[in-house]
């Protein structure tokens, strides 16, 4: 099933935190981030991207937009995203998330608090991880 883009797809973003390809387009400039402590941001991921295991300090918001996705707390069950879904991980919560296997998946970042909301990375999620939201 094709999805349609509702917000850009950004730039390459592409990293060592992320297991493939991924785009990233800030919806605010840096004005209004600073104005409103907050950053957005919408996030694209190719089939079967994801990224490591990481924190936020003040925490993240997810808003799923297109495609299917997947979402997991460290220790808890796999949350498989659809559009319309909202995700929200609370601050100093390890966790990550990504494309599923067969589709694109993109979301919108929140980020509250951005003077002070540091990200922290971790490990790579494994493929045993990843893969139990498929089983």
């Amino acid at each position: 099933m094709a999805y349609p883009e509702v917000f850009p797809r950004g730039e390459d973003a592409s990293s060592p935190v992320f297991s493939g390809p991924v785009w990233l387009a800030q919806l605010l400039d840096l004005a209004q981030v600073e104005a409103t402590d907050t950053s957005i941001y919408n996030v694209t991921f190719a089939p079967g991207c994801r990224n490591n295991w990481h924190r936020h300090s003040q925490g993240q918001v997810l808003l799923a937009t297109r495609g299917v996705g997947y979402h997991q707390i460290r220790g808890q069950a796999i949350d498989i995203m659809s559009p319309g879904d909202v995700i929200v991980c609370p601050p100093d919560t390890d966790h990550w998330h990504g494309a599923g296997p067969d589709s694109e998946f993109s979301h919108i970042g929140i980020s509250p608090r951005t003077a002070n909301n540091r990200p922290t990375w971790l490990e790579p999620v494994t493929d045993a991880q990843y893969n139990g939201a498929i089983t």
